[in-house]
């Protein structure tokens, strides 16, 4: 994105190397327009990347910067063809997909983190500004006055970290997903993100 928004400021030539990069880059990244298109999100068992939340969240904006080079239409479909794969296979109550680091399905007991709220919501002002799609506007207004304002505290400063549709009360300390984790350690097997609070002698692994 910030490669795009350089091409404005450069020479000509200067111009035509930065779009030689962007198309290097774009072929070497994950293939998110197939993935997007095709709903093959769960469709890497060895790499996490195209299923952890965060990662498709800040992915959802990767098709329609470059189809300001590409024109292709199947970049500009890719993020309305995105969303309603995550929300027919991950969706939830408050306005964004599960996230409990990877994506989650639909159950009621599985949240998302606040990073995978605010880089949605980014790739939403990203795309809307391109596209110039209203409809992405009122996917925006749903993760704004839904799903963030769930996360943070009024004065914003504090925040949970894993929102949970069913998590009626916010309180100090740890609760609910911490817990659930603590008191089943087979649980916590899996996760690779090492959370120094449940397992303090190593980590997560």
């Amino acid at each position: 994105m910030k490669l795009i928004r350089s091409f404005g400021c450069t020479t000509a030539r200067a111009k035509e190397s930065l779009l030689q990069l962007a198309d290097l880059l774009y072929a070497q990244a994950y293939p998110w327009r197939e993935i997007f298109a095709d709903n093959l999100f769960l469709h890497y068992p060895d790499d996490f990347h195209p299923k952890h939340a965060v990662n498709v969240a800040q992915a959802l904006r990767a098709p329609v910067v470059y189809w300001q080079r590409s024109q292709l239409q199947a970049d500009r479909d890719s993020f309305q063809a995105a969303l309603s794969h995550l929300a027919a296979d991950h969706g939830t109550t408050f306005g964004i997909n599960s996230g409990t680091e990877f994506l989650s399905g639909r159950s009621s007991v599985e949240g998302v983190e606040l990073c995978a709220i605010a880089e949605k919501m980014l790739s939403c002002e990203t795309a809307m500004r391109i596209l110039g799609d209203a409809a992405i506007g009122d996917e925006l207004e749903l993760l704004a006055f839904n799903a963030l304002p769930a996360a943070l505290s009024k004065p914003f400063r504090q925040h949970v970290l894993l929102h949970v549709g069913e998590q009626c009360l916010r309180s100090n300390g740890l609760v609910g997903y911490e817990n659930r984790l603590r008191r089943r350690p087979h649980a916590s097997a899996s996760l690779w993100l090492p959370m120094l609070l449940l397992q303090p002698s190593h980590g997560v692994a």
